[in-house]
C-alpha cells in the first residue's frame, strides 16, 4: 500500500521590515476561510487540498522520496511562482507535486478590503510506501 505524507511548512520570509512597511493587522481579514491571525503575521490556511498521486513507476519499484517547494500565493488564493527547492530522487516526484500544489486553494489575505499577494511559502511533499 502507499502513503503520502504532507508536511506543511509555511514560513515567513526573513526580510527586515521597517516601521513604515508594517501592516496594521487589525485591518487584516481572510476571505473563504476562517480568520486566523497571530501576533507577528497572518497564518496561512489551506481550504482545498488534494493528495498528490503516487507515481506508478515509483510505487512499482518501491521508491520513496520528497519534494520541497517554495511558492507565493496570489490575490485569489492560488499558488504561483512555484520553485523546486530540493527533491530526492530528482525528477521522480516533482511533476506530480507541482501539479498538485497548483490545484490547492489557500485563504486569501485581505488588507483594507484589498486582496494581497503573499510571498515565500514553503511546503514539503513526502512520498512513502507502507511496509
Amino acid at each position: 500500500m502507499r502513503k503520502i505524507v504532507l508536511s506543511l511548512f509555511f514560513l515567513l520570509s526573513g526580510c527586515q521590515i521597517t516601521p513604515d512597511q508594517m501592516y496594521d493587522y487589525s485591518k487584516v481579514t481572510y476571505n473563504d476561510a476562517p480568520q486566523v491571525i497571530n501576533e507577528e503575521a497572518p497564518a496561512i490556511s489551506v481550504y482545498k487540498m488534494v493528495e498528490p498521486p503516487y507515481p506508478t513507476g515509483a510505487l512499482k519499484n518501491g521508491i520513496e522520496g520528497f519534494v520541497k517547494l517554495e511558492f507565493d500565493i496570489d490575490e485569489k488564493g492560488k499558488a504561483i511562482n512555484i520553485e523546486i527547492i530540493d527533491s530526492k530522487p530528482s525528477y521522480m516526484f516533482e511533476a506530480v507535486s507541482l501539479r498538485t500544489l497548483m490545484e490547492w486553494d489557500f485563504s486569501r489575505l485581505v488588507v483594507d478590503g484589498v486582496p494581497q499577494k503573499q510571498g515565500h511559502k514553503n511546503i514539503e511533499f513526502k512520498f512513502e510506501i507502507d511496509k
